[in-house]
């Protein structure tokens, strides 16, 4: 669910939630989702339509990177180090898909 945890990321910050609730401690799944990915597009919106973005909270979205965690299950190797140069290697924690698996792979024998 990459883009329903980017917009929630989004909710979070643009609703003024970190703002509000400072010492508020959260982890999101599936390595942020697509928000460390389109964090570029995500600031660029907020630069160029504040009056849209920026109606709750006047702080750009970049700077709350190091105030939430994910999970490392991107499955993908340079997603992973993406992730980590993005948010920091001490904001990205083990996550799992148990109990919920995605399916086994068909691999050619």
């Amino acid at each position: 669910m990459p883009a329903e945890t980017a917009r929630a990321i989004c909710s979070m910050i643009f609703g003024g939630v970190f703002e509000k609730f400072p010492d508020l401690r959260v982890a999101f799944a599936h390595g942020g989702g697509a928000f460390p990915y389109t964090l570029g597009r995500i600031k660029h919106g907020f630069d160029v339509r504040p009056d849209l973005v920026a109606v709750d909270n006047a702080v750009s979205p970049e700077q709350y990177l190091g105030k939430f965690w994910t999970d490392a299950l991107v499955h993908d190797k340079k997603a992973l180090s993406f992730l980590i140069d993005t948010v920091g290697e001490d904001k990205v924690c083990v996550g799992s898909d148990y109990p919920f698996p995605l399916g086994k792979r068909n691999r050619a024998s």
